[in-house]
């Protein structure tokens, strides 16, 4: 389980002040729209790496950032 917390990142670019107990509504509306967002996505349950085909092109761009060797 995850700890979530709710900041104003342009009052507060630091993310020092938690604003989840302060902002009940807008905190329970954005935990609902991301548990909707991960039951629609493949969040839950990620595909295996083999499972990608990926062009030349992707694998030299993965390949420069240092993701694949």
């Amino acid at each position: 389980m995850c700890t979530l917390l709710l900041f104003d990142q342009v009052e507060d670019p630091g993310q020092l002040t938690d604003l989840a107990a302060a902002r009940p509504d807008l905190f329970a509306g954005l935990v609902l729209r991301l548990r909707d967002f991960l039951a629609l996505s493949d969040l839950r349950s990620p595909r295996e790496a083999d499972d990608v085909e990926l062009s030349p092109e992707e694998v030299e761009t993965l390949r420069a950032l240092g993701y694949v060797e």
